[in-house]
């Protein structure tokens, strides 16, 4: 065991930004941060 959690709850808040992580809403306090963190997870 790693010791390692991980926990996704606001990366994919809505499903519709599974397949659409370009898309953004208020709750982006950093919309270019938070589209790269969608890619990349």
């Amino acid at each position: 065991m790693s010791g390692k959690v991980y926990f996704q709850a606001d990366v994919t808040n809505l499903p519709i930004f599974v397949r659409n992580p370009d898309w953004h809403l208020m709750f982006d306090q950093d919309t270019k941060m938070a589209e790269a963190t969608r890619r990349k997870v």
